[in-house]
């Protein structure tokens, strides 16, 4: 039941403080990265969604004519909490999808967020989201990126935004959408030049250790990354 499932998310994020990771690094770039408004909104941004039903209405014939809908870039509506909500509660989205996911924001909206406050829903969320394809929350992530039995206490805010950029992966890294993030970051002065050096590092070393798969692998990030730098100049 729902409250049990809840007890034992608490539960793993209380081990994340019992370890005495540091979760700061990590929460912002999660709030920069999946949800700018998380701290405005009351669990569902109700214009990201209607952003989001709007850009999949370029997918239908009679829509996709129109102007403003064909410039909608495609984008997602989920908040964290809805995120949160549906990792906990919803095992498998792709059954009865519009029913669960109508369940999925009048939960999160009405009762979700109101019995967890941002910073426990933050905490819940790192410490139960899948970080890969078989990788559940931050401490294996710490785990299985950065090597051994003990875990970093504080992390930069590279290493948090290489775990926060392999969220919910299954296939493989783009490295397009991994940089347009980079500088979006960069220009709202999250990340700085060193950061970025760092997260150039960090890629460069997962994918010669074979801990992720990169999509045109024939390119180097930090060639990528140059090449994005020139075109923004």
């Amino acid at each position: 039941n729902f409250e049990h499932v809840l007890y034992r998310a608490k539960l793993s994020a209380y081990e994340c403080k019992r370890q005495k990771i540091d979760l700061d690094n990590l929460k912002k770039i999660l709030v920069a990265i999946e949800d700018q408004k998380f701290y405005q909104h009351k669990g569902v941004d109700f214009k990201a969604l209607c952003r989001a039903l709007l850009s999949r209405g370029r997918k239908i014939p009679f829509f996709n004519k129109i102007s403003f809908i064909k410039n909608i870039p495609f984008t997602g509506g989920s908040t964290i909490t809805q995120q949160l909500f549906r990792t906990l509660f919803i095992e498998n989205m792709n059954k009865k999808r519009y029913r669960r996911k109508i369940a999925e924001i009048l939960l999160s909206y009405l009762w979700f967020n109101k019995i967890l406050s941002k910073e426990e829903q933050l905490e819940i969320y790192l410490s139960a989201v899948r970080f890969d394809k078989k990788i559940f929350g931050i401490m294996q992530a710490i785990r299985h990126f950065y090597g051994g039995d003990k875990y970093i206490k504080n992390l930069s805010k590279a290493q948090s935004f290489f775990l926060i950029e392999r969220v919910s992966v299954t296939s493989g890294t783009m490295l397009p959408k991994v940089i347009d993030t980079i500088v979006r970051l960069e220009k709202e002065k999250i990340l700085n030049k060193e950061d970025i050096e760092d997260i150039i590092k960090i890629y460069t070393k997962a994918q010669q250790d074979n801990k992720i798969t990169v999509f045109f692998k024939n390119r180097n990030i930090l060639e990528e990354l140059s090449k994005k730098y020139k075109h923004q100049n």
